[in-house]
């Protein structure tokens, strides 16, 4: 049976504990695992120490208070992925929040169609954020990565753009994504008609 252990990123290149245990852990010590058989502490490589960390930042983002390993599996960074999203924030404006406030108005996130129009970008504490904004003004937040998306998948004229959105989010903060083009039945409508 594989013993479960919390992954440290300064762990032990085998077994991933730490060199000193706590006052309940005893020091590392002489240890046996599968791979490498009885050994002691020895320092985690250059590579181990960068994807430990890829995979703790990821973990952290969603929510997570520790990585759990299996001594035998090797350390993958783990890709960043949308969350579901049920409902989404907006400001008394009527504006996407990319990060929610106490005064957040909460509204279904239903997917809607709008022409938007590319307004400019902000750099924030964690990553950039581009904004859009629809006729009535309403500002939508919009990740990197969403926006480069939304470039290869629509045509894009004067900075406008005209397809069906709705809001996603990566680990604490909001964005508008883009879904595709609009179906050729349904107008446009601005971010306030569509109650998003």
């Amino acid at each position: 049976m594989t013993e479960r252990l919390v992954a440290q990123v300064n762990g032990c290149r085998y077994c991933g504990l730490p060199q000193r245990g706590s006052r309940r852990q005893l020091p590392h010590a002489s240890r046996w695992t599968p791979t490498a058989g009885w050994h002691v502490w020895t320092p985690p490589t250059q590579d181990q120490i960068k994807q430990r960390m890829k995979a703790r930042r990821t973990m952290q983002g969603q929510r997570a208070s520790h990585v759990i390993i299996d001594e035998a599996t090797k350390w993958p960074a783990l890709e960043r992925t949308d969350m579901p999203v049920t409902e989404a924030p907006y400001d008394e404006r009527g504006d996407l929040m990319h990060y929610p406030k106490r005064n957040a108005e909460w509204r279904p996130n239903e997917p809607f169609t709008a022409t938007l129009r590319i307004t400019g970008w902000e750099r924030g504490r964690s990553a950039a954020r581009f904004f859009l904004a629809d006729q009535d003004d309403h500002e939508f937040p919009m990740f990197l990565k969403d926006l480069c998306a939304m470039l290869n998948a629509a045509t894009v004229s004067r900075g406008t753009v005209t397809g069906r959105w709705h809001v996603v989010k990566r680990g604490e903060n909001y964005g508008l994504s883009f879904l595709g083009p609009a179906d050729d039945d349904q107008a446009p409508t601005t971010g306030r008609e569509a109650q998003v």
